[in-house]
Order: C-alpha cells, then sequence, then structure tokens
C-alpha cells in the first residue's frame, strides 16, 4: 500500500501475522466487542495520532490504510517487526517506531501516551523505551532508526525480549497495573486465553 506525503513524528507498527499453532486460527480475525481483534488494536493505536501500518499474513486482511504482508510468517515475530520497520523505512524514513501486538489487547491509549512521553524524554544515549507492567515487560515498545541495527540482527520467535536486558542504549518504563483492570501484557494464544479474555471484557463493560 502507498503512504502518503507527509512526513509523521511516528508510525505505529501491529504485529499480526503469526500461525497460532496453540489457537487453530488466525487471532486478528477473532471477534471482539463488535469488531475484530485487530480492529480493536488499530483502533487503540491511532489514537496516539500516528499512521498504523499492519503487518499481516495471508489470512488477513486488514482495514487499515497502510499494510505489508510478512511473506513468511514461520520465521517469527522477528520477521514480522523487520517486515515492518523495512517497510516504514522505505515510505517515512528514519521517523521513530512503536511496536504493538495484535493479541494482546487490554493495552490503552493512556499506556501508549505514558511510553510515547517516556520515549520522548529519554537520555541521548538511549534509543528503545518499553512498559515493565508491574515489572513484566509489555508493549508498546519505541525506538528511533539508530535502533534499526539491532532489529535487524533479530531471529526466530524472541523478538525484542531477546535483547532487552543486554544492550545499554534500552530503557524500561515501570507502569504500576494494580487489580482494577486486567493486565496489559496479558496474551491471547490459546482458545482458553480468548474466553477468559473475553470474560474480561464482559466485566469491564458492566
Amino acid at each position: 500500500m502507498g503512504a502518503n506525503a507527509s512526513m509523521p513524528s511516528a508510525v505505529t507498527v501491529v504485529l499480526a501475522a503469526g500461525l497460532a499453532r496453540r489457537m487453530g486460527q488466525a487471532k486478528p480475525t477473532l471477534p471482539w466487542n463488535g469488531i475484530t481483534l485487530l480492529d480493536h488494536v488499530v483502533h487503540t493505536a491511532s489514537r496516539a495520532d500516528t499512521p498504523v501500518v499492519t503487518v499481516v499474513d495471508h489470512r488477513v486482511r486488514p482495514t487499515t490504510a497502510f499494510w505489508v504482508e510478512n511473506p513468511d510468517p514461520s520465521q517469527g515475530v522477528a520477521s514480522s517487526i523487520q517486515t515492518g520497520v523495512r517497510w516504514v523505512r522505505e515510505h517515512w524514513g528514519a521517523v521513530p517506531v512503536q511496536v504493538l501486538l495484535a493479541d494482546q489487547p487490554f493495552v490503552t491509549a493512556d499506556d501508549i501516551r505514558r511510553i510515547w512521553d517516556a520515549f520522548e524524554a529519554r537520555p541521548d544515549s538511549v534509543h528503545a523505551v518499553r512498559p515493565f507492567y508491574d515489572g513484566i515487560p509489555g508493549h508498546p515498545v519505541v525506538f528511533d532508526a539508530r535502533f534499526d541495527a539491532v532489529i535487524f540482527s533479530l531471529a526466530g520467535d524472541r523478538g525484542l525480549g531477546a535483547v532487552w536486558s543486554s544492550r545499554p542504549e534500552v530503557m524500561g518504563v515501570p507502569v504500576a497495573v494494580g487489580k482494577s483492570r486486567p493486565h496489559p501484557a496479558t496474551d491471547i494464544d490459546t482458545p482458553a486465553d480468548y474466553q477468559q479474555a473475553l470474560a474480561w471484557l464482559a466485566q469491564q463493560s458492566e
């Protein structure tokens, strides 16, 4: 898909490609509060006033203006991150990128703004930030173009977690969650996870 001509201050990449073997079907297409799981995450991300690029596989066709297909999602989440970042660099150059996951629906717009604010206030030596929700790493992960070499060194299915504790240019942002809402780092990986998430969603709506 083509990009618009204006240069954004940042771009959000939503990772929605994956084999989902434990779920047994494409997770981004699961129903969620009247829309799909992917559309919910994209809607949340769009409230941060950045363009949203979705990285999908052949089973998913998003409603976003900007998307790119990962030709080989079997290579793991690293390949999806790299596919998204490569697309952003080709269309918008060296803008900061923030990454969200399509199977983490409990990340809020406030969470995204908090991490973006931390990224903008980061020391000069820091090139990537991510939240630690009550000590558990989560998303969004935000990084500048000077972190691209790390992005393109990733392999397999561990993603950025593989490098987070071993590099001096990254920074964790502590975020207190408490018990008032579902944990933002909750992944939906299995049918049981999905049913539990739907139950939490219903409780939030009461």
